[in-house]
């Protein structure tokens, strides 16, 4: 089966003759792809923040109190009323309210957009990259850095439909269902359920 390797171990308690036993891993070629890791990280309709509940609750009362401020002060500008300028006043006061909760709003998700980029950026730059799953560690190939983690050195797995995250004491990974086959997909699934138990 590709991907598929069988080992051959030095059993060192033997004392007769020489024994091994057969111990499997398995290499899965992951296909990096810049727009699956954003599906990922962006998604839930990221982009279309503005179109929110809240966003269009916060921004439809900034514009109708920035037309009352521009009616109002229009009208405290031709008249000098104290009136027209009560109202501009509250009318400039709940504009900025309403400005200030919109930006609160959009905010997270534009920062989480400048964090996220320069590793999208990086993603784009690998132009191979494996995982070698076996018995008792996990093998990260990137490009020309490997890096192994032993099974006991995973501290975490969460396991979602669209992606794999892996958290060791040193690293992190993410693995996304659409880098892989199926049947690859469902492989690292069982194989962390099992390293995890």
């Amino acid at each position: 089966m590709p991907g598929k390797a069988i080992i051959l171990k030095y059993n060192r308690k033997q004392k007769h003759g020489v024994v091994f036993r057969k111990a499997r891993r398995k290499t899965i070629v992951l296909k990096y792809d810049r727009k699956a890791f954003e599906e990922i990280y962006l998604g839930d309709n990221h982009f279309k923040t503005f179109f929110n509940k809240k966003a269009k609750r916060y921004a439809t009362l900034f514009l109708i109190f920035l037309i009352l401020f521009c009616f109002s002060f229009s009208g405290f500008w031709h008249s000098a009323a104290n009136a027209y300028f009560g109202f501009a006043l509250f009318s400039a006061i709940f504009m900025l309210i309403a400005l200030f909760k919109l930006f609160l709003v959009i905010y997270p998700k534009i920062s989480t957009v400048r964090q996220v980029k320069p590793f999208l950026d990086n993603v784009e730059k690998i132009s191979s990259c494996k995982v070698i799953l076996s018995e008792n560690a996990f093998v990260y190939i990137e490009d020309s850095k490997e890096v192994i983690e032993k099974t006991s050195e995973i501290k975490k797995a969460q396991i979602e439909d669209k992606y794999i995250f892996i958290n060791t004491n040193s690293q992190q990974y993410l693995i996304p269902a659409k880098s892989v086959s199926e049947g690859e997909y469902l492989y690292i699934k069982r194989w962390l359920t099992e390293k995890m138990k």
